[in-house]
């Protein structure tokens, strides 16, 4: 039923003649799917010795292939030459990353594996309870080890399914991505120990018995299928010298690296509006295109996928630097899917578009700003943890380590913040030498960085030493499909001294559980104002779409040197369409007192109450001082009081409500939220938020209200 609803979503979406053109053809798509499928079922499932020779550059045989293969190869991040080099480096300043990385790989060796906010789950233990490496294979390939629940591995690609509300399928996709290669491949460098690379040998070789081309869930999404591949490559890199890449399994993964290469380019995820998904794609393509260059295919997969890579920046990327999925999480992910190839190709002397460099280097601008001081990205928008290596161990919201590449790559001191310091990250993708040339840059203190608009993606971002306020104004994205987008407009995030205050609730999940999916997007949990009776996201099961039923309008944004402005008009449509809820908001930083001033004005009439919830970070607590005036403190020490935030203007009810607060997909724990219920829709009232309990105290506080009523008195929209 949840298929159906989803189905029926996506064709409101469209005109009606497409519509009903799609609705005529599917009769004729399902049967062609069925004779595919059939044809795949009784064809070769995998590649000859003889095709795959054929499918190389004039080698007159596998051996001397082989041989070719595990020589010279072209460039690329991890280099074996730097090896020695690399590791020294590593124990002399950072002494503590080798007991980390090996630490984590030891963990990959025993099977214990912490993905999608599981926790750290012995799959050993789980393969035993659910049939044994028979059915499951040396890991759960097939399986959402988090429920226990099974994808058919005998089922063809294109007939498989998310379980809607019974499972996530991203969990079988995340383990297969095999983004846990790079940390093997660094305990093998730093200790020359074989059983990371057998262990490598021993994943990738089950994987490919256990999947065979074109059946099970790990062929269903292009994008995880060139994830995975991109990672395979990486592993090769640091694993072809050792004895466990024997002849018979450097064979048995060319023929895989082949079969991916061709899967991707005939499953290529770029039917209407494309997004981060085409961008894997193509990574994918030009990963193999450049480090396998005997495949005869390999040019045209280098050549398609760098000009369609330079095509998606224009298309997915505003102007402002901003990825257009409306979502600060999957900016990261689409950042590192651009990055990573740029990398790739300048090692290899491919010379790319100045546009494009210069369009990467906003984005990279975009993560600088709208990073808060204590180094992590607010959750504006979804965030499935997605990423396309992970080179290192860090809390999936720090982003830290996108500056120090910024840094390296261009070679811009701007990047480097002193408080965040050096990534070790970048070692492994830069090669040895540039920790001297890092140290040597001047660099800045997150103190000094300014505030900052994005126009076109529509984030704001109100910065002052370290008080940061960021405020999501901008459009639904992705052609107005609203894939990542949540129902979040005027809603914002707050730091004090670099402590988290108001903060997003996050995403949870996606498929597995509709109800938290569509709760989490939707206004009633976002710090946004909304109508008491009207939910902004009803329960159905279009997880990917959301309608653009709430517009903003910025009439005002500036910085001076003693304040901050944004003066914003929302509507939302929704309900009752006929009469839409508009209201104006100005957002206001008085940098002198550290004064954010949130004030809401409208003229809207409605019987409904107007309410607005402040979900609070973990870990704080709430004391009630006078009737309208709450001191938020650390849970452990109440008597520092963080910030301070009064209500003035008409008098709310103010209640202390359970939240919920997802930090990560796939984990959510309880939070406390401050929820404001106004009586009536028509408003003139706000809140003043100060840092620490004293600001509240301060004479001058007064007359900044009745300053405040003024002014925003003579504030029109014209």
């Amino acid at each position: 039923m949840a298929d159906l609803g989803y189905y029926i979503s996506r064709l409101r979406e469209l005109p009606p003649g497409t519509a009903m053109k799609k609705i005529v053809m599917k009769p004729f798509k399902v049967a062609a799917v069925k004779l595919e499928s059939l044809i795949a079922r009784f064809s070769p499932q995998h590649i000859s010795d003889e095709e795959l020779l054929k499918s190389l550059n004039g080698f007159p045989s596998l051996k001397e292939a082989l041989q070719a293969i595990r020589g010279e190869r072209p460039p690329f991040f991890v280099q074996p030459s730097a090896r020695e080099q690399l590791v020294s480096l590593i124990r002399q300043q950072f002494p503590h990353l080798e007991k980390e990385i090996v630490e984590e790989a030891e963990k990959v060796c025993h099977h214990v594996f912490d993905l999608l906010g599981s926790g750290p789950i012995n799959l050993d233990e789980f393969v035993k309870r659910y049939g044994g490496r028979e059915v499951c294979g040396y890991l759960p390939w097939h399986f959402d080890f988090k429920t226990g629940y099974r994808w058919n591995p005998k089922k063809f690609y294109k007939g498989i399914r998310p379980a809607y509300g019974k499972a996530d399928i991203k969990v079988p996709w995340e383990l297969s991505r095999f983004q846990h290669a790079a940390v093997l491949g660094q305990a093998y460098w730093l200790t020359g120990d074989e059983k990371y690379a057998w262990e490598f040998v021993r994943q990738v070789d089950d994987w490919i018995d256990r999947n065979p081309p074109k059946f099970g869930v790990n062929w269903a999404c292009t994008m995880d299928v060139a994830i995975r591949v991109a990672n395979w490559v990486l592993g090769f890199y640091f694993f072809k010298d050792s004895p466990a890449f024997t002849d018979k399994f450097l064979i048995k993964f060319l023929k895989s690296l082949l079969t991916h290469g061709r899967h991707i380019m005939a499953n290529l995820e770029n039917k209407g509006i494309t997004n981060n998904h085409y961008l894997a794609d193509l990574v994918g393509l030009i990963y193999l295109g450049i480090a396998f260059p005997e495949f005869k295919e390999a040019g045209s997969w280098r050549e398609f996928g760098i000009q369609e890579l330079v095509k998606e920046m224009e298309k997915q990327v505003y102007d402002d630097g901003m990825d257009f999925e409306a979502s600060t999480c999957y900016h990261r992910l689409a950042l590192e899917l651009f990055f990573y190839p740029a990398v790739l190709c300048r090692l290899n002397r491919i010379e790319l578009p100045q546009a494009f460099i210069d369009k990467l280097k906003k984005m990279f601008d975009f993560v600088l700003y709208v990073l808060k001081p204590n180094g992590k990205m607010p959750q504006i928008g979804d965030n499935d943890n997605g990423r396309l290596h992970v080179l290192g161990k860090r809390d999936i919201l720090d982003m830290t380590y996108l500056l120090t590449f910024a840094t390296l790559y261009y070679n811009d001191p701007a990047y480097k913040i002193k408080e965040f310091g050096f990534a070790p990250e970048a070692l492994w993708l830069f090669g040895p030498e540039v920790y001297e040339r890092w140290n040597k840059l001047l660099g800045r203190s997150v103190e000094e960085l300014e505030s900052r608009a994005f126009p076109n993606g529509g984030i704001y971002v109100m910065r002052h030493k370290k008080d940061y306020m960021v405020i999501s104004c901008g459009p639904n994205g992705q052609g107005s499909l609203g894939g990542h987008a949540h129902n979040d407009k005027l809603s914002f995030e707050l730091c004090i001294d670099g402590e988290d205050i108001f903060i997003d609730p996050g995403t949870g999940v996606y498929t597995s559980n509709p109800h938290l999916r569509n709760y989490l997007r939707s206004a009633v949990a976002h710090s946004t104002l909304r109508l008491a009776n009207k939910h902004s996201i009803s329960e159905v099961s279009d997880f990917f779409i959301l309608h653009d039923n709430s517009t903003t309008q910025v009439f005002k944004w500036e910085e001076l040197e003693h304040q901050v402005v944004l003066f914003v008009k929302k509507t939302d449509k929704e309900v009752p369409k006929s009469d839409p809820f508009a209201v104006e908001q100005f957002f206001f930083y008085i940098k002198s007192m550290r004064a954010f001033i949130v004030w809401f004005r409208s003229d809207h009439q409605t019987g409904s109450p107007v309410i607005l919830r402040l979900t609070l970070a973990p870990g704080l607590s709430t004391q009630r001082d006078e009737e309208a005036t709450i001191k938020i403190t650390a849970r452990n020490c109440s008597r520092k009081a963080l910030a301070s935030v009064i209500a003035v203007g008409n008098p709310p009810d103010i209640r202390i409500v359970p939240a919920l607060y997802s930090g990560q997909y796939g984990s959510v724990q309880d939070a406390i939220a401050i929820e404001y219920a106004w009586p009536s829709s028509k408003l003139y009232c706000g809140l003043i938020m100060l840092a620490g309990w004293e600001a509240a105290q301060r004479k001058d506080l007064w007359p900044l209200k009745e300053r405040l009523y003024k002014e925003l008195a003579s504030w029109t929209l014209g």
